[in-house]
């Protein structure tokens, strides 16, 4: 029991100290006690019928986690290119916000689904998606937040010389470029995400 309350507690410091909520953490670690608990009983109905569904769900999730990632990568970005840092930076505090509060519990809620799925199915190649879904928050933390931060800390209408205005533009364009690794990341995932759902061979309980 002891042990149980240090690896959750463990859990929470974890999350928690890589930006999230420590709401957000018990959430998942509530979600991640009822996948994995023996005992509940949509484990003991049918396991291999819930790993079917957890799959499911889980590629959705990595298709939707690739797609969203993608179209700012080929599409918002580039489209951009020629705008001033001023706009650039007023369109970037306008679309941030939003998207960071979706992406962060919707990141942990998918991998808690994949942690079922590698539960249920007992599919190695599902690792690969956990892993690379997994590594989209610490990235996020350790490599892009500082240019988060920066970014909305500056206001468009206080760009008054060019050099203010130069600096902005290269600021989001270290953010696009930080970014495309994290498409990098959701793509390999959903691609391998694919190939695990399409394992007719791989173990399922």
């Amino acid at each position: 029991m002891n042990h149980q309350k240090n690896m959750k507690a463990l859990f929470r410091r974890t999350i928690t100290s890589s930006g999230f909520s420590l709401r957000q953490a018990n959430c998942v670690l509530y979600l991640l006690c009822f996948i994995y608990n023996r005992n509940q009983p949509v484990m003991n109905v049918n396991t291999k019928e819930a790993g079917r569904w957890l799959e499911a769900a889980s590629l959705f999730g990595t298709g939707l986690a690739a797609g969203f990632t993608f179209y700012i990568t080929k599409i918002e970005i580039p489209s951009r290119e020629d705008d001033t840092g001023a706009y650039s930076l007023a369109h970037y505090r306008h679309v941030f916000p939003p998207s960071a509060a979706f992406m962060k519990p919707f990141g942990m809620f998918l991998n808690a689904l994949m942690g079922g799925v590698i539960y249920t199915t007992r599919k190695p190649l599902w690792w690969v998606p956990f892993v690379c879904i997994g590594a989209l928050g610490p990235f996020t933390v350790f490599a892009i937040a500082e240019t988060n931060d920066t970014l909305m800390s500056m206001e468009p209408l206080d760009l008054k010389t060019p050099d203010d205005d130069e600096k902005a533009k290269e600021l989001v364009v270290k953010w696009g470029k930080l970014h495309t690794i994290r498409t990098g990341l959701s793509l390999v995932g959903f691609a391998a995400a694919i190939a695990a759902a399409l394992d007719l061979t791989g173990s399922m309980s």
